[in-house]
């Protein structure tokens, strides 16, 4: 990747991870906490959807694009035929939760949204990172969009619905003006059934279930659902913290070799790592510090526990930026069953803190919620280290 390519890839990264919090501040302020957890819970599970029906596919896409080298036109046919069986289930679970009283566009947001996760792997390769960064962020700008010029009505369902579909046609306008070649016979089983893509549905799945999961638990513990907003600010600041990874992991992965996995690999940049993180937790104090008047001035949402919350969820996010920075590593290292297996331990930590914090001693929501996290992250990143020290220390040579 060219130097000026990868500052636009993550200026572009940027945008949308900016365009997500700027939605969540958008619907806090203007139509309070309680609008924020409605939108948060439909958003989240939609989210969590999507990845269960992505299987980790988009990994294996790429696998196979990259190593076959003329493999997208098969993949896009194949995507095409997943994407009309995804619409037809769609429609029937949209009518079943409509006449039970549930959004009925929130299942018809699914296939498009999972066409537009398949289709965005394939355009890595042939279209460039600059072009697939740009599809990446379609959905959150889109969204963001949409919720600005209709902000004074609460039709989430329908924002996503639009954002998916938007997002879904731009994917395919673009993999339309590809020179897609592909002579391989796949089937969509024999992708599903790649190791690759269940370690990689892992990874993904549980992260979205975790987010789903708190938010829906918190829902039937308290009557007022601004308290679930609140958790929904709590989760905020802490992806605001951790998507970093998601510019610096790239890099990482491309440049690491687990050959050379040693502490000489890390000396001669000592200086740049060290100042990187002082700047970090430069930043991080000074967000944290200025929280009350974040939330009172920009958010409209202040009070004394969700500061508090907010604050305790940043520091999480830290930890659980050098995680992801760690499962990095160790995903090049060949690690997945760590991996997943963090994934599980996260989601089981997390969820039973945060019940025993609430229910069993009486914490608010977005207290436990943010200590529940918060201890969940440094379990993790504390394993991490102490498998990352090890290997360091044996000089692991690890075949991919």
């Amino acid at each position: 990747m060219h130097l000026k390519n990868l500052i636009f890839t993550v200026l572009i990264q940027a945008v949308g991870a900016g365009a997500a919090l700027l939605s969540a501040l958008l619907i806090t302020r203007t139509m309070g906490l309680q609008a924020q957890g409605e939108y948060s819970l439909l958003k989240s599970w939609t989210d969590a959807a999507v990845v269960v029906f992505l299987y980790g596919l988009p990994q294996s896409f790429l696998d196979i694009s990259f190593k076959r080298q003329q493999s997208e036109l098969t993949l896009y046919k194949i995507t095409n035929r997943y994407f009309v069986y995804l619409i037809i289930f769609g429609v029937c679970l949209g009518f079943l939760g409509y006449f039970n009283k549930q959004p009925f566009l929130i299942p018809l947001s699914i296939p498009f949204l999972v066409f537009h996760g398949l289709i965005r792997s394939l355009l890595l390769r042939t279209a460039g990172e600059v072009t697939y960064a740009v599809i990446t962020v379609i959905p959150a700008i889109s969204l963001c969009f949409l919720i600005y010029i209709d902000f004074n009505e609460h039709n989430f369902s329908l924002y996503i619905f639009l954002s998916a579909s938007l997002s879904a046609i731009t994917a395919w306008r673009v993999a339309l003006k590809q020179n897609w070649q592909g002579s391989d016979e796949l089937s969509l089983k024999e992708i599903a059934m790649h190791s690759m893509s269940f370690h990689s549905f892992l990874l993904n799945v549980l992260p979205a279930i975790q987010s789903a999961a708190l938010l829906s638990l918190a829902a039937m513990m308290v009557s007022n659902k601004r308290e679930v907003g609140e958790l929904s600010l709590v989760l905020i600041m802490l992806q605001s913290v951790a998507v970093a990874a998601s510019f610096a992991a790239p890099p990482l992965y491309r440049f690491f070799e687990p050959d050379h996995f040693t502490l000489n690999l890390f000396s001669k940049n000592k200086k740049n790592i060290i100042l990187f993180f002082l700047v970090s937790i430069s930043i991080l104090a000074a967000t944290s510090v200025l929280m009350p008047l974040i939330l009172e001035n920009i958010f409209n949402a202040y009070s004394e526990k969700l500061s508090l919350a907010c604050q305790i969820s940043l520091f999480a996010g830290m930890f659980l930026f050098l995680s992801r920075l760690l499962g990095t590593v160790f995903q090049k290292m060949g690690f997945f069953s760590k991996l997943s297996l963090s994934g599980i331990l996260r989601l089981l930590i997390s969820i039973s803190l945060f019940w025993l914090l609430n229910y069993g001693i009486g914490m608010s929501i977005s207290i436990a919620g943010s200590i529940a996290i918060f201890i969940s992250e440094i379990i993790i990143f504390s394993w991490f280290s102490l498998l990352a020290l090890k290997c360091f220390e044996n000089g692991i040579k690890v075949s991919i």
